[in-house]
């Protein structure tokens, strides 16, 4: 359940790997988004809302890295290159696009259909002599049945728990500045308050860009207050840690890596390269760490991380940098303590901060802390199904949950049911998720569970093969051109990708 990046990506796999193999059956996408692939990250129509990784990284195959960059030379933009940051909408449409090419290419071997609503419940049954099968319940009242579910929802709504009672009941509040229309109000021309914005992370950023306005200032607070680092304008390569890190202590790896970071700076005068050779093997260092260490981690070390780790686009960090030193934009390392109303609609926020006591009137509080990270106390009525009927379980410190390799373990600790997710949900198992280039490899593998026809061998590949969604230049069949095309047979089997 659902279509955004996560659910595009797979249904992408699944949709080239069927028509390559010539193995039917029915996927259906089910999202209430009016386009499939944007999900809320590509959604955005602000074209300073740029990706923070280059597009030569963010291809859909990791296989073609170079696969976005040409469909962005393709769609006029001949001399993008692949250190680019390209707008996020722009991704939103290559990630759609590439979706209907998989389609069309798969015609006559899967059957595809939408619904434009959510799933609301996931129970799974298991008949005598028969693989489990999933009857999911829809928002709209309707019931579909699966073979195969692929739970792509992405990261979890944020709670505002942190906000006071009297905030989060307020008209001035509000907790999710993606959702359509809600920053209407505050970029009407008569409002010209302050802002108030919870949170120093990408979305912050983002947000205030959208925001900034002459006459105003946009206020952000967080426990670290520190923003996001700006990506090189000229990156250097990635510089790999010779010292193998996995299954050292947490106290023995802040020091493996101060003195990695260390010797790269002294070779090329950037840590940038030195976080950036951590990445292939951070989930590693994650896996072997102690779920004592883990919390250790996220409460000294994460804030540092993600600042480091997920940067700002150098065009983002130049926008950023001209607001802060125009008094546009300031930061604050605290947290909000109360609000309360004033006459004219608008809000007195206090401050805690590292300096002390800050009063501040601002028209609006903006919740940008970013995704809930724990799943137990989700209000999502899906996973809220799951869990009651123990077909899932927590992860790691109950981020997300736990799984083997992507299938969903249940309370019985067993991962029985062909039931998978992808991304945001495994961040307790892997930390580093909810990037493309994760998200894609994590796609793939779960196109090697894909469905077969039931009761009978998959047919013989075809005569000729399925170019790659996309993708330029010939192609070139995999059998003899005298081999006869065989119709498909019918589809047998179902998987479901989806909310």
């Amino acid at each position: 359940m659902g279509a955004g990046a996560a659910g595009a990506l797979v249904a992408i796999q699944l949709c080239e790997t069927a028509a390559r193999r010539r193995i039917p059956f029915d996927l259906l996408l089910i999202d209430p988004a009016p386009e499939a692939g944007r999900g809320t990250a590509y959604s955005t129509l602000d074209p300073r809302h740029r990706l923070n990784v280059p597009a030569g990284r963010m291809s859909c195959y990791p296989d073609d890295p170079g696969h976005f960059v040409r469909w962005l030379c393709h769609h006029g933009e001949p001399g993008v290159r692949g250190g680019d940051f390209a707008e996020r909408y722009r991704y939103g449409a290559y990630l759609a696009d590439t979706l209907g090419r998989a389609i069309m290419a798969a015609q006559g071997v899967v059957r595809v259909r939408r619904l434009r609503t959510r799933a609301t419940g996931c129970h799974w049954t298991t008949r005598p002599g028969a693989d489990p099968s999933a009857r999911l319940e829809l928002a709209d009242g309707g019931t579909v049945e699966a073979h195969h579910v692929v739970l792509a929802t992405g990261p979890s709504r944020a709670t505002a728990e942190w906000a006071p009672a009297d905030l989060r009941g307020s008209d001035r509040f509000i907790a999710d500045p993606w959702a359509p229309g809600a920053l209407d109000a505050a970029l009407g021309q008569r409002h010209k308050e302050d802002v108030l914005l919870v949170g120093t992370g990408l979305t912050s950023v983002d947000i205030a860009m959208t925001l900034d306005r002459p006459g105003r200032t946009v206020h952000t607070v967080s426990r670290g207050g520190r923003l996001p680092q700006p990506h090189a304008v000229d990156p250097l390569p990635a510089a790999e840690c010779t010292t193998p890190l996995p299954g050292l202590s947490l106290a023995a790896l802040r020091a493996e890596v101060r003195q990695h970071i260390g010797r790269v700076m002294r070779t090329h005068g950037d840590w940038r390269p030195a976080v950036d050779g951590l990445r292939p093997v951070t989930a590693e260092i994650w896996a072997s760490m102690s779920t004592a260490e883990r919390a250790e981690f996220m409460a000294r070390d994460g804030s540092l991380w993600n600042t480091h780790r997920h940067r700002m686009p150098p065009a983002t960090a130049e926008s950023v940098g001209r607001m802060r030193r125009t008094r546009r934009m300031r930061t604050y390392q605290g947290r909000l303590a109360s609000a309360s109303a004033r006459p004219d609609g608008s809000l007195t926020v206090s401050l805690a901060t590292a300096d002390g006591p800050r009063t501040l009137p601002v028209g609006w509080v903006v919740d940008c802390t970013g995704p809930g990270l724990r799943l137990p106390g989700t209000a999502d009525p899906l996973w809220r199904s799951l869990l009651d009927q123990g077909a899932a379980v927590p992860g790691p410190l109950s981020m997300g949950v736990a799984t083997d390799h992507g299938r969903l373990r249940g309370a019985d600790g067993g991962a029985t049911r062909p039931l998978w997710t992808l991304g945001a949900p495994r961040r307790g198992e892997l930390w580093e998720t909810t990037a493309i280039p994760e998200i894609r490899e994590q796609a793939a593998a779960t196109r090697r569970g894909r469905p077969r026809p039931v009761g009978r061998p998959p047919p013989s590949p075809p005569a000729a093969a399925v170019p790659r969604a996309g993708r330029a230049g010939p192609w070139t069949p995999r059998a003899s051109p005298s081999a006869p095309t065989r119709p498909p047979p019918p589809p047998t089997a179902s998987v479901w990708t989806g909310c």
